[in-house]
């Protein structure tokens, strides 16, 4: 993170340089923070699941005695169903692009023979989308980092979360010969963590809870843009009230 952080000359985005080296944010004192937590995916698409309302729950009251100022509460923009829409047009838009990539390198376009069915089918969306359809998904998306942003600059340092929207699943869950259902689920699964990494926010999973057969439910923390100094404090403080396991990994 210290390597890639901050612009290099010619980089399309602005990246914040970090204050310092992340290293030297372990242990530091983060302060008492405002913490909002959020259970349940406010879109209301995404079914509750017990394990990680009892994860997030849990997180929660640890933030709480370790003085933090903790509450239910997130973004409003994470309730806007039109994301998912937008969100999935720009990832088949650049796959597709991928692909055409890695053919043009080949010197021998790639056949979607060649690639799960899944990723074929994803390609073949983003074949099917135009240009205009592209700049739209990316202005709103534009508009939907302000949206989200603009929780943080409220008065919040945290997000709290699950950090994948349904509990451990076994393999086969998101089935390969199934792909109105492997779409269903995969954007379940990815429901609480992607509107993150389209915005621009830091954050980072924690496996503090395991569920009745010891697999781990994690649980997210997301700050502002550039915060991930903040970040590594919080967890490092977590980790030194409550060691995490790691028996259930092995």
């Amino acid at each position: 993170m210290d390597v890639v952080s901050g612009m290099h000359p010619g980089d399309p985005y602005d990246a914040p340089a970090l204050p310092g080296p992340l290293a030297a944010e372990v242990g530091a004192d983060p302060g008492r923070l405002r913490v909002g937590f959020l259970t349940t995916h406010p879109r209301g698409d995404v079914p509750e699941a017990p394990e990680l309302t009892e994860a997030v729950t849990g997180a929660a009251a640890l933030l709480e005695e370790l003085g933090h100022d903790v509450g239910p509460g997130g973004p409003e923009a994470l309730g806007e169903p039109e994301f998912r829409e937008r969100f999935e047009a720009i990832v088949a838009n650049n796959l597709a692009a991928q692909v055409a990539s890695l053919g043009a390198l080949r010197g021998e376009p790639v056949a979607m023979e060649e690639l799960e069915p899944l990723n074929a089918a994803i390609v073949q969306a983003g074949r099917g989308h135009g240009a205009a359809d592209q700049i739209l998904a990316t202005q709103w998306m534009d508009g939907f980092r302000r949206r989200m942003a603009a929780w943080w600059s409220s008065g919040y340092d945290l997000l709290l979360m699950p950090s994948v929207g349904v509990a451990p699943f076994p393999l086969g869950w998101i089935p390969q010969d199934d792909l109105g259902t492997a779409f269903d689920r995969g954007a379940q699964a990815i429901s609480f963590t992607s509107p993150i990494n389209a915005t621009g926010q830091p954050a980072i999973s924690l496996p503090l809870h395991t569920n009745a057969a010891g697999l781990p439910v994690g649980v997210q923390l997301v700050a502002a843009a550039g915060r991930e100094d903040l970040l590594v404090r919080v967890a490092a403080q977590i980790e030194r009230a409550r060691p995490f396991e790691h028996a259930a990994l092995r």
